[in-house]
């Protein structure tokens, strides 16, 4: 029963009675103060929900950035992700950003680039310091989130340097997967169908060694994106002489890791996940 409540975490969210649905209410709004579709950009899906810690003033910021192959997904996915971090302490930003094929490359790392200039420009309005911002994805969304970390460009062109993130977790990510483009005409949708194009599409080939801190975090049991994605960026990262940690999971599938988030499900599948990330963004 728990595996296949698992399973379907990320995939069931329009079904009423799905798994995702049963986590989510169990989300309490005491927890914190919640403000829906705040807009960070002029477009439909450049919309965050915050999750504003009940007490406090000055307090860190985590933007989330979800998954979904770069073609699916939605903030409304998760609210225990919000719910569980405010919890912890962080004004907590989950964002929507532009879906391919109608938004290829690179309009999603776009989006979480401009997610960030809202974020330093008006997060103290929900008791949020924006000189402590950080960053957190999910799959893809790891894949974003690395992308803003490792390639500069990005929220440069927002007007903003990488020192504006102060750290970034990211959570059973692809890092490095341009090898799997030529097979797969899905991939190509969301990257393009230009072979020279691909290399500036993955995080791996911008690391050099001036990354902010990242946590990878990656379950061993994942057979949607193999954990030797992450252990290959942390190898890339040190290489370089930038800042990097790994935390594998021997238990933990795909969907279970961002599961394990979850105050209703972290006892069953792993109550570290959530520690070894605030662990990791208090000392940064």
């Amino acid at each position: 029963m728990k595996r296949f409540f698992l399973v379907l975490l990320v995939f069931s969210s329009l079904i009423a009675c799905s798994p995702i649905a049963l986590i989510n209410n169990r989300v309490s709004p005491r927890n914190f103060i919640g403000t829906r579709n705040v807009a960070y950009g002029s477009l439909e899906r450049q919309k965050l929900d915050v999750y504003q810690p009940r007490k406090g003033a000055n307090l860190p910021v985590l933007i989330f950035v979800h998954g979904g192959s770069w073609r699916n997904g939605s903030k409304e996915i998760y609210p225990f992700f919000g719910e569980r971090f405010a919890l912890e302490g962080y004004v907590t930003l989950i964002i929507n950003y532009r879906l391919a094929p109608e938004t290829p490359f690179p309009g999603f790392i776009e989006d979480a680039a401009l997610a960030v200039k809202w974020a330093k420009d008006n997060v103290q309005n929900f008791a949020g310091d924006p000189n402590r911002v950080f960053l957190a994805g999910h799959s893809a969304g790891a894949h974003i989130v690395a992308m803003l970390a490792l390639n500069p460009a990005y929220l440069k062109a927002v007007n903003l340097e990488r020192s504006a993130v102060r750290a970034v977790v990211g959570m059973a990510g692809p890092y490095d997967i341009a090898g799997f483009f030529p097979q797969s005409p899905a991939l190509q949708q969301v990257f393009g169908t230009d072979p020279s194009a691909w290399a500036a599409t993955q995080p791996i080939n911008f690391v050099d060694g001036t990354n902010p801190p990242m946590l990878l975090q990656h379950g061993m049991r994942d057979t949607t994106v193999d954990y030797r994605q992450s252990i290959e960026l942390q190898q890339k990262i040190l290489e370089k002489g930038g800042k990097v940690e790994l935390k594998t999971y021997p238990k933990l599938e795909h969907e279970e890791l961002i599961g394990a988030v979850s105050l209703a499900a972290e006892a069953s599948l792993d109550p570290s996940v959530v520690p070894d990330i605030v662990d990791f963004l208090k000392r940064h």
